[in-house]
């Protein structure tokens, strides 16, 4: 929609779009999984056609999520249902493995991603998974710093059990919060929203 959503124009997507991250009116990329592999496909023309696709690991994507300085580094990340991050810094031709799989010690989760609002400088990205937090594993939120990292900073290890990290945000700020979905439970400081 280019009218405050009073009207909608329909675009054919490549595939079943179980992610995607949108960089403008004209370019946006989605996340697929064609039962072998995942895919990320980018358009630069609103969804008139899209590239050629990239293979981004063996599993379903769960999340696509572009720099905030995109437009000069055009740098993408993709993230599966293993807990698996990889990062594109060719406009999405290209996807390669941060480190390895989140460090968990239970569960695996889908992932979530977000960059640092000062990505072009440090260079940090955030990962969280949806993996279940329990009394012998609490770490959920993770840090990376690419060029430097070789395997995931948990950064949050004091969740309380059961919580379920869904989603990732950061403010042009800087601060990081990310969304508890177990019930809210003000005494016992459960659900809602962690911020750092």
């Amino acid at each position: 929609s280019n009218d405050s959503g009073q009207h909608f124009t329909m675009n054919i997507s490549p595939c079943s779009v179980d992610a995607w991250t949108i960089v403008d009116g004209n370019t946006w990329f989605l996340g697929g999984y064609d039962g072998n592999k995942g895919l990320v496909y980018r358009t630069d023309n609103g969804g008139k056609f899209y590239s050629i696709v990239a293979e981004v690991g063996g599993q379903p994507l769960t999340a696509v999520v572009s720099s905030p300085d995109y437009t000069q580094d055009k740098t993408v990340l993709a993230g599966n249902s293993v807990g698996q991050a990889y990062l594109s810094q060719d406009n999405g031709t290209n996807f390669n493995l941060l480190g390895q799989s989140l460090p968990l010690t239970t569960g695996i989760g889908r992932i979530n991603l977000a960059f640092d609002s000062k990505f072009n400088e440090n260079k940090i990205i955030y990962a969280a998974t949806d993996a279940k937090v329990i009394t012998t594993g609490k770490d959920r939120i993770f840090r990376f710093k690419i060029g430097q990292s070789t395997t995931w900073q948990s950064i949050h290890s004091s969740l309380p059990d059961n919580a379920i990290i869904k989603q990732l945000s950061v403010t042009n700020t800087g601060a990081l919060y990310a969304v508890n979905t177990q019930p809210v439970t003000a005494a016992e400081t459960k659900g809602g929203v962690v911020r750092s």
